[in-house]
């Protein structure tokens, strides 16, 4: 500690500010105050008792780590294998528009393509994100197949969250449509034969998941046979998609005992919303939350 005093120049002040300085005036300030003929005071002050100040530590600049989110906006998948494997304290997930959090960073993942290790890695430190539908009432299976995911990526998609390939999304749309709908625009680059099958290959992953999806009607009235044909699918994939239509449509019949089809339609439509997702699956999820 150490006392020190300085004689401050007189200063003018005018009586509207007598309020104002009385109230701002700092503890360790002593005033004095003499008015002259003018009206005005002269405020003399000394500065008294003044702690000593602590020292001041340098302060630290905060770290903010890799941006997730822009790393997989310019695919620099590499980059987002290393950070996996790495620790992850200082991992910035959420964009600055706040659209990406963990609830749907693999959906992105996947409109971007991701290469089937990348959505591993993040299936395993952000596995909410497969049980979430984004705005769209989609899940990362939904957003895979309509930027045309191949088989290995919508088998993974399957196995991680089984439940979600036959779910419509807010177009009506399950998996299903958007493969049949897109596969072959979003893989055109590919060879041709190659293309086919693996549009087959992951047709039919699909509809032995969700095999009445194959009967679902969208909001156009279109199911995803009526999607394949319009986007020139092999001749091949759409024979076994009549074949599985058929004998969805039978075996539900002999079942259930309908007899007119606009039943049959209806029970897919109730089956493939939102709200038909399995309940023990749901369960665990909300569980392990």
């Amino acid at each position: 500690m150490f006392k020190s005093v300085f004689k401050l120049k007189p200063l003018k002040i005018s009586r509207r500010d007598r309020k104002y300085l009385a109230e701002k005036r700092q503890p360790t300030v002593d005033l004095e105050v003499d008015e002259d003929e003018t009206g005005e005071q002269e405020v003399i002050g000394a500065i008294t008792d003044v702690p000593e100040a602590a020292p001041v530590e340098p302060s630290t600049p905060k770290r903010y780590g890799p941006n997730l989110c822009k790393m997989i906006a310019n695919e620099r998948w590499l980059e987002i294998q290393e950070l996996l494997n790495s620790p992850k304290d200082d991992v910035d997930i959420i964009d600055e528009d706040g659209a990406v959090t963990r609830e749907v960073i693999i959906h992105q993942a996947c409109s971007h393509r991701a290469p089937k290790e990348i959505l591993q890695g993040l299936s395993s430190e952000y596995w909410k994100s497969l049980y979430h539908a984004d705005s769209d009432g989609r899940f990362p299976i939904h957003v895979a197949a309509l930027n045309g995911a191949g088989p290995d990526i919508v088998s993974f998609l399957i196995n991680s969250n089984s439940a979600s390939a036959g779910i419509k999304d807010a177009l009506g749309k399950t998996p299903l449509h958007y493969i049949c709908e897109e596969f072959l625009k979003k893989n055109k680059g590919t060879n041709s034969l190659q293309c086919h099958q693996n549009m087959f290959r992951t047709v039919a992953l699909l509809i032995k998941s969700a095999p009445s999806s194959v009967n679902v009607e969208d909001n156009e009235e279109m199911n995803p046979i009526e999607y394949a044909i319009a986007s020139g699918a092999h001749a091949g994939i759409i024979k076994e998609m009549q074949k599985a239509s058929r004998y969805c449509w039978r075996a539900r019949q002999k079942r259930e005992g309908w007899k007119k089809h606009a039943e049959y339609a209806q029970y897919l439509q109730d089956q493939s919303s939102p709200s038909s997702l399995d309940s023990k699956q749901l369960s665990w999820s909300n569980s392990a939350a």
